[in-house]
């Protein structure tokens, strides 16, 4: 995302991104996330997935962007904050550089979020396992 982009996330909803490839937001585009960044649900708000390895960032949030509520995930990629970016929730890469006026505020109400997992029954806890890309064939429904 950059230029005069911009994503909305409305209260009391929540946006989930995995991908594959690179994530950038900068160059002007902003991220609006709501201020408290867990939905009733127990949700975050805003989570980025990547497994991007390859060179370079693969998760980048810089430029003109407004203070956003994200948990990111990237335990593969190299993950940018910079410029004048507030960053709030949590971050998990291979390696991260905050850097200009930007700065991360982990929010500790993270660590009780709900991933539809066990719902407190014994057994194993949530994962998130990428296992590769479905793809459905749409029939003809005439």
């Amino acid at each position: 995302m950059d230029g005069a982009s911009s994503l909305t996330i409305p209260e009391q909803s929540s946006l989930t991104i995995i991908i594959q490839g690179k994530f950038n937001v900068g160059g002007g585009a902003q991220v609006y996330t709501p201020a408290n960044g867990i939905t009733a649900q127990g949700k975050p708000v805003f989570s980025i997935y990547s497994n991007y390895a390859g060179a370079g960032t693969g998760v980048s949030f810089s430029g003109g962007t407004e203070q956003v509520y994200a948990v990111i995930y990237a335990p593969n990629s190299h993950v940018e904050i910079n410029s004048a970016v507030g960053f709030k929730g949590s971050v998990l890469g291979n390696t991260v550089n905050v850097s200009g006026a930007g700065g991360i505020h982990y929010d500790t109400a993270l660590g009780n979020v709900s991933t539809g997992g066990n719902n407190g029954s014994s057994g194993a806890a949530s994962r998130l396992v990428f296992k590769g890309w479905r793809y459905a064939v749409q029939e003809d429904q005439s």
